[in-house]
């Protein structure tokens, strides 16, 4: 179920979670509805499969948003959510926008994973 959210009241977005395949919305603005009754219009302006900034490698990347969640306002406007699942936080600078940027980082648990990884030792769950 999208949660709303309204950034300063200058941007109105919109977090679902959980997308089923590439190109599914994971983030959107809503850009207007019909309140109580009708249907809510929004704008994608992330999706599933969508190219970022790996903070850890400097490479150009696909973001990791299997399990999206936790979508909070930073103090820049940044938009700033993790995905549980791929253990990544994710930071949309300039949402929305022609300048949007997208850059995402693995969290201390990802990075001990895929270094257990990279050691030929079987990869377990955390």
């Amino acid at each position: 179920m999208p949660r709303p959210l309204a950034p300063q009241g200058a941007f109105g977005g919109v977090d679902i979670t959980n997308p089923n395949g590439v190109g599914d919305a994971t983030l959107a603005e809503l850009v207007n509805g019909d309140h109580p009754s009708g249907l809510l219009k929004t704008c994608t302006f992330l999706a599933n499969g969508a190219i970022g900034l790996d903070n850890v490698t400097g490479k150009m990347e696909v973001v990791p948003q299997s399990d999206p969640d936790s979508l909070k306002l930073g103090p820049k406007g940044d938009l700033i959510f993790s995905s549980g699942a791929d253990g990544t936080i994710i930071d949309v600078a300039n949402p929305g926008t022609a300048r949007q940027s997208v850059s995402f980082a693995g969290t201390i648990s990802r990075c001990a994973r895929q270094r257990h990884c990279r050691a030929k030792r079987p990869c377990r769950p955390c």
